[in-house]
């Protein structure tokens, strides 16, 4: 239309060549083959008669007759108008423009996404980046096992896995939602949606506990339409979702709309009902020089929240540790340099675990729980706090106040970020490395990656075995061999 407009405008009625669009009135006349029907016009030349421009046969190529532009037009205008206004008024109300609506045109395919990780052909993996692989790690082997699920969307949270180890939590395809899918068979057994988005900071984690029973998530959500960052339990049998807390989050007012950033949300020991320590986004602490920790006791989203402030200060994008009776909470200083302890219950400094001044260190800690069978057979429980610091990975007994480990990572690995398993004796370390020289690009036409992302994993059991109940002293160290390294 836009061609046939800019070559030579056309007149209502008047006959033009289907090819160049000449007005060929001279050339043709009107006849109508159906006297019933006075409007069914056909326009008729002689037997020999062409186009005078184009040479295009009239007998074989009849003349069609002209029509006005701007009817043609508006239809196309009136859809254009209802998505404009749509999306104007939506924008306005700061109303969510994604959700289920917006995947009815997605191409993505994940039968394709299937068979390409299915047969391990890497370069059609690469390049279907709208899906997720979520596959099954054995730890013993360090060898993928199977994938579990391929998911149509991405999630940008992390993965959780439910008390009974039969389920995944996984965010679905709008940014509040989560899905909970299958381990067995990778099927979605449910869904739920939440008042604001999942992804609250980086590294986020959305759900941050489970209820003693396993049978609730605690999901943590940041609303950037109210301003409030808060806690759901989502009923895993049912599909219900409760709101739990709700705490204004920060909002950055030196743009113009304002900028909203949530809070982080640590349970407090395993209790029902639950309690939650909220801590500032990075965001929010840096700009302000400030970091004031939120602890939201049981009683509903109006209870007013008791805050801490630790000295000295942590650094602006830590998260606390808490351990699993509840009672202590440790955080990484800022700059790395040490490791505050906090009396959760007096609110009082437990003191500075120093790590030095070369090396620092990294924001995200990680605490857990093992249980050591000793010989006599008594049952001895091991809090470990497992701190990374420069190119290693560092354990410490805090109930005994001794380190059980200092986990080396490979040369070219730096920048670990530490977990340990629920059973205290495995801690995995995600870390960066280097690419090889030459490796190839991830996609077509990008460059090649600055960096990669490798886990390394630990088995700590037999060192836990080792270890005295907590209380006793560790023995002395036997004589050291000169040819030992340090």
């Amino acid at each position: 239309l836009f061609l046939r407009i800019r070559r030579r405008p056309q007149t209502r009625g008047l006959p033009y060549c289907r090819r160049c669009n000449y007005d060929l009135s001279a050339h043709v006349r009107e006849e109508h083959p159906d006297p019933k029907r006075p409007r069914s016009i056909v326009f008729v030349g002689a037997p020999d008669a062409k186009c005078p421009e184009c040479g295009a046969a009239i007998d074989r190529h009849p003349p069609r007759r002209g029509r006005r532009a701007w009817p043609r037009l508006v239809p196309i205008a009136l859809v254009w108008l209802l998505i404009a206004g749509s999306y104007g008024t939506m924008l306005g109300m700061r109303l969510p423009r994604s959700g289920y609506a917006s995947k009815w045109l997605d191409l993505s395919s994940i039968g394709a996404a299937k068979w390409a990780r299915r047969h391990e052909i890497d370069w059609l993996v690469k390049r279907i980046k709208q899906s997720d692989n979520i596959v099954e790690f054995d730890l013993h082997k360090g060898t993928i096992v199977r994938t579990v699920a391929t998911r149509r969307s991405r999630s940008f949270v992390s993965i959780a896995v439910s008390p009974d180890g039969g389920s995944l939590l996984v965010q679905g395809e709008s940014p509040s939602g989560m899905d909970r899918i299958s381990t067995r068979t990778g099927r979605r057994l449910g869904s739920a949606g939440f008042p604001g988005e999942l992804s609250v900071g980086a590294p986020s984690s959305a759900v941050v506990g489970f209820s003693p029973d396993g049978q609730r998530a605690m999901v943590q959500w940041v609303s950037r339409a109210t301003g409030l960052s808060g806690v759901s339990a989502w009923n895993l049998a049912s599909g219900r979702t409760q709101d739990l807390f709700t705490t204004p989050a920060y909002i950055d007012h030196r743009t113009a709309r304002g900028s909203v950033w949530g809070r982080s949300f640590t349970p407090i020991g395993r209790t029902d009902p639950a309690a939650f320590i909220s801590s500032p986004n990075f965001m929010e602490s840096f700009p302000t020089s400030t970091y004031v920790l939120r602890v939201h006791e049981p009683g509903g989203t109006g209870a007013a929240p008791r805050e801490i402030k630790p000295k000295p200060m942590p650094s602006p994008n830590a998260c606390p540790v808490i351990t699993p009776d509840g009672r202590r909470m440790f955080i990484s200083q800022q700059y790395g340099r040490s490791v505050v302890g906090v009396d959760l219950t007096t609110g009082e400094s437990l003191g500075e675990l120093t790590l030095g001044m070369l090396d620092h260190a990294d924001d995200t800690l990680a605490i857990g729980a093992a249980a050591v069978h000793g010989a006599s057979g008594a049952t001895a429980l091991h809090t470990l706090l497992v701190v990374p610091v420069g190119r290693s990975v560092l354990a410490r007994d805090i109930d005994s106040q001794r380190w059980v480990a200092r986990l080396k990572l490979p040369p070219d690995l730096f920048a670990p970020r530490a977990a340990i398993s629920a059973d205290g004796r495995w801690i995995a370390s995600i870390c960066l490395s280097n690419p090889a020289p030459g490796a190839a690009p991830v996609s077509p036409g990008a460059t090649a990656p600055r960096y990669v992302l490798e886990m390394v994993v630990w088995n700590i059991g037999p060192l836990l075995d080792a270890l005295p109940p907590p209380g006793v002293p560790s023995p002395p160290p036997g004589p050291r061999d000169p040819h030992d390294p340090p």
